[in-house]
């Protein structure tokens, strides 16, 4: 979910269907972003489209995440949160793409909230040790 070649030449996955239409482009920077401060109604108008569209990349990513649970467990990595954590990443970035299509700032802000949270959990135990 690294931040994507402003040149379309990378085949990397952003927020936007063109480069640089939606900003940050990354798609972890945008959640980030997007938990900090809800977005104001004109964006959301603007990019809602490329918000679900973002939300079902996640979706995507969470499925392809849980097929690939690690062998065996380690003292803090257990395999049952591995695919609990991809689940629950499933279910909010879905719920996130609903929100967005919904256009409705809080529910929108609510989702993110959840959706950073998911990451952040997981992230803190498999991949920042």
């Amino acid at each position: 979910m690294s931040k994507r070649d402003p040149g379309g030449k990378a085949k990397v996955f952003g927020v936007g269907k063109k480069p640089g239409t939606v900003q940050p482009v990354g798609i972890g920077a945008k959640v980030q972003n997007m938990g900090k401060k809800a977005l104001p109604q004109t964006q959301i108008d603007k990019e809602a489209a490329d918000l679900a569209e973002m939300s079902y990349r996640v979706a995507a990513i969470a499925e392809v995440a849980s097929a690939r649970v690690p062998e065996k467990d380690e003292p803090k990595k257990k395999k049952k949160d591995w695919i609990e954590w991809s689940g629950d990443m499933k279910k909010v970035a879905l719920e996130l793409a609903d929100a967005a299509k919904s256009k409705k700032p809080s529910d929108i802000k609510n989702s993110v909230a959840k959706l950073n949270s998911s990451c952040n959990t997981c992230h803190g135990v498999f991949r920042d040790q």
